[in-house]
């Protein structure tokens, strides 16, 4: 029980950041990362929400790659339960060359962002 209790905890902690807007993790391979990432998808609107309704959370910073949630904000101006922000998708940027790749949740491997969009499209 105290493993669970402890588990609880850390995942109350990390959500408790993540809704009171924490800045992301990993410096400014992350901020690069994530300008990206975002500029993609202001052009690409591959959501069915508007990209000014999505947050970007830095998850993982190593030195091949940053990976990325985007969440849905909820509040006044976007709708929604403003006591969540469910994920939309996880991305992966990778280093110098820019590469980005979703997370495929139901094979559990990452693929080509031009694959997601296609099938995002269809």
């Amino acid at each position: 029980m105290r493993r669970v209790a402890g588990c609880v905890v850390g995942v109350s902690m990390v959500l408790t950041g993540v809704f009171a807007g924490a800045a992301p993790q990993g410096g400014a391979a992350a901020e690069r990362a994530t300008a990206a990432l975002r500029a993609r998808i202001v052009k690409d609107r591959p959501f069915s929400v508007s990209p000014s309704c999505v947050t970007y959370v830095t998850e993982e910073t190593t030195s091949a790659h940053v990976v990325i949630a985007v969440r849905e904000r909820h509040d006044a101006r976007c709708g929604g339960d403003p006591d969540t922000a469910p994920v939309i998708d996880r991305f992966r940027v990778e280093g110098p060359s820019g590469r980005i790749l979703v997370l495929d949740v139901v094979e559990d491997e990452w693929i080509e962002y031009a694959l997601y969009l296609k099938a995002r499209r269809k």
